[in-house]
């Protein structure tokens, strides 16, 4: 912002007015002098203008701070230390990170965009967004940029800290891409890309005005990242539905939906790059043919350009020659394509299908090599294949699909040919299980899944995933059921298709039953393993009602079936008590039946019958272990405890929602139970109960349906819900984010950590924060948790925390007993005494802490003992400080230094009627300090008292007269010697010594001189009006100083008061008093006589 002042300096325009003036002729003084006392009248009407002119320089790319707004589930004195939020709606973007260490993608359902390490699945970023995002492109390894529907672009820095739980903050830019990024039109983006060496990007799509169809966008990658660019921008005649550029960045294609004889005939321009100039417009399909068209992507030599596209009942690949347009393959797809993307090293491209959702390998010269993907909802018990939305390959060689159900998957080649690398995401999770002795959670997950992470560092232990993964099926399996082996290796899997495996920390399958082999499987319940290392497994074979049949097996690990019992509804859920000898299992209708399974031999087992019912379906079913008691959860919100040795229901527990988890704390006893709405699975509950009186004694929300839960062996609480997101939960008593185990304050929610072990919280703005976090420290008063060496809560003081009373620091840290000096003296604040032997006082500590020059006061009388004073002209001893009586209690101030202290006081002698005097009468009389008689008159003195001949008879002050000289005739009478005072007169000299008068001032009588008179020539009018203005303009100047000096008066204090004499030395009111026959001036205030004015 500038300003610009509009005024003369003040110097120049003084020196050109003066100088103006002594130029011109008495008019322009005139008018001169009017004109000063105008301004001068008028100073508080104008003031100095200024003018401000503001540059606004508009830019495009702005900077973000960004904090991550979604937080885990916590509360209720819990506080999660591990999470991993996951996707829930459709993924519509993917791509891989430049180092192919990292994938983005987007949901353009949920709106967010998440960020995963690719090698061991963690998720490193995790963000909400305003509007559906619908694509998302690397910059770099470092920075990734999305785009939503609208036409905003947010780029994120993206770094891996090897952490469990994604960024909380980092940094970035946004900015609009429509009207050449100036944001001046509203449009929606429907592709981008970024040319191979990462220097330039491109964007199209529509933009939302009749008159403007679409447009298409470059700039420097530099530009989005808050550096330099040029964006240029073109208006197209359709709206771009893709666009890509050319691996040397020269050129860039887009496919433009093209609406003609009522279908889509959509065609591909090229522009050049950087400045958009058109080159040419083609067709995509033959002339009058439907042509619908989503993808397009330069092959790797940059000689050729393929578009996906559909038409009725099938899509196309084509690839054309850029310099002519001339096909050189195409091939008929019998689905729909989405998106395509070639390969790397370029021998292959990946092509995105929807209905069912698949990824397809073509060859360069278009023959199709293979489809992959087991992208799928569960609906109605059966996995319904999803579309695929996006591809995308890394530079590492692997290869990405992106589905509608929120996962991606991703596989990898190498000579033995295609093989499963991992995925990331799930659409639904049925059933958990904690191993024992590990932090590791096992999912069942939909897609034919199964996903085990270690809740410690937030990595992928192990992917283990259906035998026929990925195969083209029309019903996709999904993993019911979840449970760890004996010896904890391996985790033992069943699917919703019969198939139960067992699978090992390589991700391999030691051995697998297929269930539907031997029995028909419509409907799998759950599968569980016996410390006989047996299976024991549910399922139903009517597919239409699951009341109708049920069965329970018991099949060893070799796929043989050794038993079986059929019952009429499905057995959904089963459960072993910690013996072993003991089985439970749940019916479709919610009756509890138990199981003797004492024995090898399952022929020895018997079915003891249903106990107790549920009144709807009951999914948990679990043993409280060390007690053998049974509890069970279901859909009709309550959960019952059943004791099997009473053979009776102890505990009857109702709890708010359909429950769908329970996990038991062993240590603490508690139960804590997952709730929620099967219809909407929007939100659940958990909630701790106290089994013993049947109370709630706390609860948490969280996001979505709870549906498994366990207690690790510190007590920690890990929760998944039913889209795979996994939080695991510590004590947090205080609710201050950081969990009891690691928290050195857990009853203070302003404190956490003390790295000195101090006591003291290092948080300097919470309860009794370290103010030296890392120097352990006692002190508690001036500051806490700081070096206090003689333990008084006063820290001792440092280079930057000083002493008293420069700071508030220890002044005497080796000194329990003292602390503060507030005078600077070396003496500390703290004051005691004790009385000597001799009656007077033993100080320690500082008696006067606010007096630098005091310290002690031995006779207590509040003087100190430290006297000192200066001398006056006048020979009295002001100013003075401290005591001149150290050891008299009674006296302090001796002005005159005679050695009588000025605290006069007196008592009457009962024998002799004098006065018994004690301190100074007459302080300021270097020689009178006494008057015993009280008749004024004294021995000696120096201000010119009566002497007194008989100091014990007040009625005596002169010596008796000689009457025989008086009387002698012969003698002549002396007159009586009049003192005059040392005053000098008006002219120089003394008094007169016999009257002490001053000579008469003389008065000066000459006349006055008379003035000569000049003529004046009154002959020109002219100059007579001219000086008429100038006495007008000289009174008017007059009367405004006048006016100032008037208002000035009036600002201060008081009027024309009657000028009272001062004492000199006290300055207090002076009065005039005869004494010794002399006038004289005297001071009430300090006692002393101050000036001779004459005789009485």
């Amino acid at each position: 912002m500038v300003f610009h002042e509009i005024r003369k300096p003040k110097n120049q325009a003084k020196v050109g007015l003066w100088a103006a003036m002594g130029e011109v002729p008495l008019r322009l003084c005139a008018f001169s002098v009017i004109f000063l006392f105008l301004s001068s009248t008028m100073a508080g009407t104008f003031s100095t203008s200024y003018s401000q002119l503001e540059t606004e320089t508009t830019n495009e790319v702005q900077s973000l701070d960004w904090t991550r707004t979604v937080e885990p589930p916590n509360g209720g004195g819990f506080q999660a230390n591990y999470w991993r939020p996951d996707t829930t709606g459709a993924l519509w973007g993917i791509d891989f990170s430049p180092d192919g260490s990292m994938i983005a993608g987007v949901d353009i359902t949920e709106k967010r965009v998440l960020v995963w390490n690719v090698s061991d699945g963690r998720v490193i970023f995790y963000s909400p967004h305003p509007d559906p995002l619908v694509d998302v492109m690397w910059l770099d390894s470092e920075h990734l940029m999305i785009a939503d529907s609208d036409d905003d672009l947010v780029v994120f820095e993206i770094i891996d800290q090897g952490s469990n739980w994604p960024l909380n903050s980092t940094s970035g830019h946004q900015m609009t891409w429509a009207k050449g990024f100036t944001g001046a039109e509203d449009g929606f983006l429907w592709g981008m890309d970024i040319s191979e060496d990462g220097s330039r990007v491109v964007i199209c799509g529509g933009i939302n005005n009749p008159n403007i169809p679409g447009e298409i966008v470059t700039v420097e990658t530099s530009y989005l990242m808050g550096g330099s660019g040029n964006p240029n921008s073109i208006y197209t005649s359709s709206m771009p539905t893709d666009c890509s550029l050319s691996p040397n960045g020269s050129v860039v294609v887009s496919t433009l939906r093209y609406w003609s004889q009522n279908q889509n005939q959509d065609r591909v321009v090229a522009y050049s790059i950087p400045d958009l100039n058109p080159i040419w417009d083609r067709a995509i399909g033959g002339s009058g043919n439907e042509v619908t068209a989503w993808a397009i992507d330069w092959d790797r030599t940059g000689q050729s350009y393929t578009v996906g596209w559909n038409r009725p009942n099938e899509g196309v690949v084509s690839h054309f020659r850029y310099i002519d347009g001339q096909v050189e393959w195409y091939s008929p797809i019998p689905h729909n394509v989405s998106s395509l993307s070639w390969s790397n090293n370029g021998n292959q491209l990946l092509v995105g299908l929807h209905d069912p959702g698949r990824m397809m390998f073509i060859d360069q010269i278009g023959s199709i090599l293979n489809d992959v993907g087991w992208h799928s909802f569960v609906s109605n018990g059966d996995g319904i294949p999803a579309d695929v939305l996006d591809v995308a390959t890394s530079n590492t060689g692997l290869s990405a699909s992106a589905g509608r159900d929120g996962t991606i998957e991703i596989w990898e080649e190498d000579a033995t040919g295609l093989s499963f690398h991992s995925r990331l995401g799930t659409r639904l999770t049925r059933e958990i299980a904690m191993m024992p002795n590990r932090d590791l959670v096992a999912m069942a997950d939909s897609g034919g899944v199964v996903s085990v992470w270690d809740l410690e560092t937030g990595m992928r232990n192990r992917q283990c995933n259906h035998p026929n993964f990925g195969d083209p099926i029309d019903s996709i399996p999904f993993a019911k059921s979840v449970e760890w082996s004996n010896t904890g290796d391996e985790v033992i899997i069943g699917y919703s298709d019969g198939m139960i495996t067992a699978c090992d920390e390589q991700n391999k399958n030691i051995w697998t039953i297929d269930l539907g082999a031997t029995s028909t499987v419509s409907v799998f319940g759950r599968a569980r393993i016996n410390m006989n290392d047996q299976i024991i497994a549910t399922f139903g074979e009517n597919p239409n009602n699951t009341s109708a049949d049920g069965v329970v097996a018991v099949i060893s690990q070799a796929g043989q079936i050794l038993r079986e019992w059929r019952y009429p509804d499905v057995h959904w859920t089963i459960a072993f008590d910690p013996s072993g000898e003991k089985m439970s299992s749940i019916g479709q209708e919610g009756g509890v039946r138990l199981w003797s399974t004492n024995g090898v031999d399952p022929m020895t087992w018997t079915d003891e019958g249903v106990v107790y019912s549920h009144e709807n379906y009951t999914g948990v079913n679990t043993w409280l272990e060390g007690a053998g008691i049974l509890i069970t959860g279901g859909w009709d919100s309550m959960l019952k405890m059943y004791d099997p040795i009473q053979q009776q229901i102890i505990r009857n527990i109702p709890v708010d929602g359909e429950i769908f988890s329970v996990a038991i704390d062993i240590n603490d006893g508690g139960v804590f139970v997952g709730s929620g709405d099967s219809t909407t699975s929007a939100t659940g509950m958990v909630e701790f109960i106290d089994p013993m009186n049947e109370s709630v004694m706390t609860s948490i929300s969280i996001s979505g349906i709870p549906r498994g839960m366990g207690v690790t062996q510190d007590g920690s609480l890990v929760i998944v819900n039913h889209t795979g997101s996994i939080t695991r939960l510590v004590s947090d008593l205080d609710q201050d984010g950081v969990p009891d185990e690691r928290d050195a304050f857990p009853n203070d929610q302003t404190q956490w950590s003390d790295e000195d072990n101090d006591g003291y919280g290092d948080n300097t703005n919470g309860n009794e924060g370290d103010n030296c976090p890392e120097i352990p420290g006692e002190s508690t008063i001036d500051r806490f948790g700081c070096i206090d060496t003689d333990g008084d809560g006063f820290s001792d003081p440092d280079n930057e925390w000083l002493a008293h009373p420069i700071g508030v620091a220890d002044a005497f840290p080796n000194d329990v007993y003292q602390a503060r000096d507030t005078d600077g003296d070396g003496v500390g604040d703290s004051h005691s005494y004790i009385i000597g032997s001799n009656g007077l006082r033993i100080d320690s500590g500082d008696a006067f802490p606010t007096d630098f020059s005091q310290s002690t006061d031995r006779d207590g009388d509040g003087c100190g003992d430290n006297y000192t004073y200066e001398t006056d002209n006048d020979g009295y001893r002001t100013p003075a400080s401290g005591d001149a009586f150290p050891n008299d209690s009674t006296q302090c101030i001796d002005l005159d230094g005679d050695g009588y202290g000025d605290n006069y006081t007196f008592s009457i002698d009962p024998d002799t009627g004098l006065r018994i005097e004690s301190g100074d009468l007459f302080p300021f009389d270097f020689l009178a300090h006494g008057d015993p008689d009280n008749d004024g008159c004294v021995p000696e003195s120096s201000t010119g008292l009566p002497f007194d001949y008989d100091s014990t008879n007040s009625l005596i002050c002169q010596p008796p007269i000689d009457q025989n000289e008086n009387n002698d005739s012969n003698t002549t009478e002396e007159p009586e010697e009049i003192v005059c005072p040392s005053v000098i007169c008006w002219d120089g000299s003394e008094m007169d010594p016999l009257d002490c008068s001053c000579p008469p001032i003389i008065q000066n009588d000459d006349s006055p001189v008379n003035l000569i008179e000049e003529d004046v020539s009154d002959s020109n009018e002219e100059n007579s009006i001219l000086l008429i203005l100038l006495v007008i303009g000289s009174i008017g100047l007059l009367g405004s100083i006048v006016y100032l000096i008037m208002n000035r008066t009036k600002n201060e204090n008081g009027e024309n008061a009657e000028v009272t004499e001062s004492c000199p030395h006290c300055n207090g009111p002076v009065q005039e008093a005869v004494e010794n026959e002399g006038r004289w001036t005297w001071c009430h205030s300090c006692r002393k006589w101050l000036e001779y004015k004459g005789p009485a």
